[in-house]
């Protein structure tokens, strides 16, 4: 019965160890600047905790007497200030350079190891960072820059077309009312001709009775007496080419309308 209970007892020790132990650091670090890490553990009588730094050792502490005191010939020259209490450690450390690195922890008891931790923290060079991010920032800029210069030279090239196309549409209204000017000169044009036409036809017409008076008239008794003077054979051949110029100047006209 005692055997039994002393193992169960063990047993709690051991899961209370396990639960009880953590490393407290920040994933990413920036290299070559101090930073701190805390490990929260619990020691039973005669137990000891070792720490390492990727497989180094940073510092070694144990309990005695219900007090934990530090192994100062095991503790690293990395450590640039300690505090210890039963159950947590908080180093402050040199910085490290750009890399991963790995801290380890490893609690024993009567020189077991009975639990143990790690953890991977990450060192990252600010200083890189900032000039890769001030390079992106300056990119985006000059892209940003060019983007605005083409959107500039297209609002150019826009307002150009469309002054182009108020042009056009201009000598278009010109270009109409021109020809609206020159359909209208044509039918006054037109109008004219037709006019003048029917004036002309009058007039011929009248010189035609004219001469049919005449020659029902005088000409009939002229020429039945056998005698035509000279005065009348002139007025008869002016008649005649007045009437041949009418007829040609009315197809002349024609002509050109068509």
């Amino acid at each position: 019965m005692n055997k039994y209970f002393w193992v169960l007892i063990l047993l709690l020790a051991l899961l209370v160890s396990v639960n009880a132990l953590g490393i407290n650091a920040q994933d990413n670090i920036p290299s070559g600047t101090q930073w701190t890490i805390s490990i929260d553990y619990s020691l039973n009588s005669s137990g000891e905790i070792q720490i390492f730094l990727n497989n180094n050792p940073l510092i070694s502490a144990f309990e005695h007497g219900g007090k934990v005191f530090v192994d100062e010939a095991q503790k690293s020259d990395s450590i640039l200030n300690y505090n210890v209490t039963l159950n947590k450690i908080t180093l402050s450390l040199e910085g490290m350079p750009t890399g991963n690195s790995i801290i380890l922890v490893r609690v024993f008891s009567s020189n077991n190891e009975i639990d143990s931790a790690s953890k991977e923290i990450t060192f990252v060079d600010l200083q890189a960072n900032v000039n890769a991010l001030e390079n992106t920032v300056s990119s985006q800029a000059q892209t940003i820059n060019s983007q605005s210069i083409l959107i500039s030279d297209l609002k150019k090239d826009l307002n150009s077309k469309e002054n182009e196309i108020s042009d056009l549409k201009k000598n278009n209204a010109q270009t109409l009312d021109s020809i609206k000017k020159i359909n209208s000169s044509i039918s006054n044009l037109q109008q004219s001709d037709v006019d003048k036409n029917l004036s002309l036809n009058k007039i011929s017409t009248d010189l035609n009775k004219l001469v049919e008076e005449k020659q029902n008239n005088t000409f009939a008794g002229l020429f039945s007496a056998g005698f035509l003077p000279p005065t009348y054979l002139a007025l008869f051949v002016l008649i005649a080419l007045i009437i041949v110029g009418i007829v040609f100047y009315n197809k002349r006209k024609k002509e050109k309308l068509y």
